[in-house]
């Protein structure tokens, strides 16, 4: 005849009280940085403290294709579950009643036996898939391995081997409170196994969804109408040339009149963004590789240039009329008398190509215009991607380069700053400089800034640079320049129009987002555009 054992406090364990506070903060913290996580992933945040080196990168982290779950990002699942755990160590303490805390249990064995799955599964994607690692991922799956140790052996050595039937130890306390088996209410072994599957079924579940059902990271979206793409080649003067770098918010008026005349028929820019605002130039770089060691020691930043301070003047050097810096309005390579318009996706106007910065063949049949920052990873591994399809199709295809700037100070549809971002409008501004001033150096210059993919160049690095390339006091006097200005504005309202991403391509009424898994699936679904087979 079965008996039944004794009850005492073991049959539904009472974990030690001051071990449970422990518990308790643990979980707590577990849950306001899966919660911290969770937000920057949903607002696209760069998060403070997490600047990109040579191992730690929580942006290359929380954007790569293991940050999400059919489309939901991670974290949502893990603020969930310490939600549970924090609650259910209210559950378990001495001060409950015995079929309170055996729910509390119920709860505590899967929901950590699934935070210690899937932090050991993250873990390893970091460390041998991403190839970087978050410290704030990582601080969360270090303190679920904690609690799964604290919790489980404690657990299960506290448990019986045997009575409750299967079905018994779902019922709520409030339902078991009532039955007789109230006195020998605990968590049998096996059950407890069972609620360990549990948990490890969730992170199959969790590894099947992100391996079968990646997210798309990249799509080209099929055109599908009757508009002509084609490139139109017209003689000097037979276009209306009245949106010049004009952005589908505001068309504007030729740019030549407004850099050679201040008078009343200048452009009226009263219902233009103010492009005006500038990044703090304050920090002084190193330019001993620009303009020679001995004049970069005598340097010192130009009072009255907010634009680019860092293009200096030698310190102690009095400048006399002829060796002032050319004025605004001669800085700058006339525009090109050339004609070719491209129409390049629908409800966008046509832009002539010799006007904007392009690397390859200015006659190929085939036209691709990409629009990238040059502080965005992800554009600098896209222009791999791009180099290679130049490569490929030589002097059928030009690329036409169209910067944004990600950042609020030059940019008026950035709704936040982001840090990595601070200096995106010097990028962007002095690249357009360097095309305007020296087109012949532009792609030697655009390459080389996109070329250091993981870390990009640094301000003082670029300046050097530039400083090989072309005059500094001619690219300081032109990254000030209304054609400049109004150029970048031009992209960044095409920029918004089109989606507000990067990097972001079209070619013949193709959008291009995100970055291809392999070469060889690029060109197989670009080919045919750039050989005109449909």
């Amino acid at each position: 005849m079965n008996s039944v054992p004794p009850t005492t406090d073991v049959d539904s364990p009472t974990f030690p009280p001051r071990w449970l506070l422990v518990v308790r903060l643990l979980a707590l913290v577990g849950m306001v940085t899966a919660g911290f996580l969770t937000w920057h992933s949903l607002q696209g945040d760069t998060i403070p403290g997490c600047s990109a080196n040579a191992v730690l990168d929580c942006d290359h982290v929380l954007t790569s294709r293991w940050s999400r779950w059919l489309g939901i990002p991670v974290g949502v699942f893990g603020l969930v579950i310490y939600c549970f755990v924090v609650l259910a160590t209210w559950l378990i303490g001495k001060s409950r009643t015995r079929p309170t805390r055996l729910l509390g249990w119920l709860i505590i064995v899967p929901a950590v036996t699934t935070a210690v799955g899937s932090g050991l599964w993250f873990t390893g994607l970091q460390i041998f898939d991403v190839g970087k690692l978050c410290q704030y991922c990582m601080g969360v799956h270090i303190t679920s391995l904690i609690l799964g140790i604290a919790l489980i052996p404690w657990c299960w050595i506290h448990t019986r081997g045997q009575l409750l039937p299967a079905t018994a130890v779902m019922i709520p306390s409030a339902v078991i409170s009532r039955t007789e088996g109230l006195n020998r209410f605990f968590l049998r072994r096996s059950t407890m196994v069972a609620l360990m599957l549990v948990g490890l079924v969730n992170v199959g579940i969790l590894v099947g969804g992100q391996i079968l059902f990646p997210p798309k990271t990249f799509t080209i979206e099929e055109y599908v109408g009757d508009e002509d793409f084609s490139v139109e080649v017209l003689g000097a003067g037979e276009h209306d040339d009245s949106d010049l770098f004009g952005s589908p918010v505001t068309a504007l008026a030729p740019l030549e009149n407004a850099v050679t005349s201040q008078s009343s028929d200048a452009t009226d820019t009263s219902a233009e963004p103010d492009m005006s605002a500038e990044p703090d130039m304050s920090a002084e770089p190193d330019m001993s590789a620009a303009q020679g060691t001995s004049a970069a020691k005598d340097t010192i930043p130009a009072p009255d240039s907010p634009d680019m301070a860092d293009l200096v003047v030698p310190r102690n050097t009095t400048q006399t009329s002829s060796d002032q810096a050319t004025p605004r309005h001669e800085v700058l390579k006339p525009l090109a008398t050339q004609q070719r318009y491209v129409r390049y996706y629908p409800n966008q106007p046509s832009i002539n190509l010799y006007h904007y910065p392009h690397l390859g063949n200015s006659q190929a049949e085939s036209v691709l215009v990409e629009f990238m920052d040059y502080t965005c990873k992800k554009c600098r591994e896209m222009n791999q991607v791009i180099s290679a399809t130049r490569e490929r199709y030589g002097d059928r295809l030009v690329v036409v380069i169209r910067p944004v700037a990600l950042s609020k100070q030059c940019n008026v549809y950035m709704e936040k700053n982001h840090p990595i971002h601070d200096d995106a409008c010097r990028y962007a501004k002095l690249a357009l400089a360097m095309w305007m001033c020296y087109p012949e150096h532009f792609a030697e210059f655009h390459e080389w800034l996109m070329a250091d993919v993981e870390k990009g160049r640094s301000v003082d690095e670029m300046i050097q640079f530039a400083g090989t390339l072309g005059d500094l006091e001619v690219l300081r006097e032109a990254v000030r320049h209304e054609r400049v200005a109004k150029m970048l504005s031009g992209n960044h309202g095409v920029w918004y129009g089109t989606g507000k991403s990067v990097p972001i391509a079209f070619i013949k009424g193709r959008k291009i987002t995100g970055i291809p898994d392999s070469l060889d699936d690029f060109f197989h679904r670009i080919d045919p555009l750039v050989n005109d087979v449909e």
